[in-house]
């Protein structure tokens, strides 16, 4: 079991870094699992960790990342889960909700 301590400091150097822990095994339901037994400061204190993690990102994963939600955005609009707004329609609205 990881102990609240060992996923914050992993954090606090840099990130959670996988090959450094591919003897734990941890997945990430087992990572969740472990997150969900931390106090709510600890876990306060991780979020902060990981938000502040995103702004490190390179462009290429920031790349990978758009195109990631993309594809997903797609996949909704082709599953029929979502429908589009025409562009005029969205900006009309933008419009409406700052003036």
């Amino acid at each position: 079991m990881l102990c609240g301590n060992h996923i914050l400091n992993n954090w606090s150097k840099g990130g959670w870094n996988h090959e450094q822990n591919k003897e734990k095994d941890v997945n990430l339901e087992q990572l969740e699992a472990e997150i969900g037994k931390l106090n709510l400061k600890e876990r306060a204190a991780l979020a902060k960790r990981i938000v502040q993690s995103l702004d490190e990102l390179s462009e290429s994963e920031i790349e990978a990342l758009w195109v990631e939600e993309a594809e997903r955005r797609l996949d909704e609009l082709e599953q029929g889960l979502v429908t589009e707004i025409p562009a005029e329609e969205v900006l009309r609205r933008a419009q409406t909700a700052i003036s």
